[in-house]
């Protein structure tokens, strides 16, 4: 007896702890159907039969992001060394509430294609970060995002792309910026302690 679970991967059931309550049937089964737009979850109950729960998605949000990271960047190639990072959303005022992340891998050209979830409608700051370079923030102000919608944004053309002009200059043909490498240590400069 007990209360079904499901994270969008995993399920199982919390057991009933008092007599009564949920849901007074034995769970012997639990199938997850994926839908185009969600997801069902087929319960087999002892005394109950089955019972379908369906459950959408929510809208997703797209962020393509192009960049590069300084160490790992080479200007012979035009290319960079793969290599993962986190991406927050956080909003555009203070105190700059965390919204969402995501994680992915760079590729060897700096594109990385990020999903968000939890995201309404309006600025937020994109923020990067990475295992051994400084937390780079997008330029002063955030982007507009739109719930469902889609944005690229390239943080390695331009050095106004991030907060700060925190970028440094790794290529003159063609024009690139990075994100400062070396901040081993992750306590938001690099120095001697790195």
């Amino acid at each position: 007896y007990g209360l079904c679970w499901f994270d969008g991967t995993n399920f199982g059931i919390i057991p009933q702890q008092q007599t009564g309550g949920l849901p007074h049937a034995q769970i012997y089964d639990i199938e997850v159907k994926n839908l185009s737009d969600g997801y069902e979850m087929w319960i087999s109950c002892a005394s109950r039969g089955i019972a379908v729960l369906t459950v959408d998605n929510p809208a997703i949000f797209s962020l393509n992001l192009t960049m590069f990271i300084e160490g790992f960047y080479r200007s012979n190639t035009n290319s960079m060394i793969s290599d993962s990072v986190k991406v927050y959303l956080r909003n555009s005022t203070a105190p700059y509430a965390l919204k969402d992340s995501a994680k992915s891998v760079l590729s060897s050209s700096g594109n990385a294609a990020l999903g968000f979830s939890n995201v309404t409608t309006g600025q937020y700051y994109i923020v990067v970060n990475h295992r051994n370079s400084l937390e780079t923030w997008s330029r002063n102000g955030g982007e507009l995002f739109t719930a469902g919608g889609s944005l690229n944004y390239n943080m390695s053309d331009q050095i106004t792309k991030a907060y700060g002009r925190n970028l440094k200059q790794v290529d003159t043909s063609p024009v690139r910026f990075a994100d400062y490498s070396g901040d081993v240590n992750q306590d938001g400069s690099v120095d001697l302690t790195d």
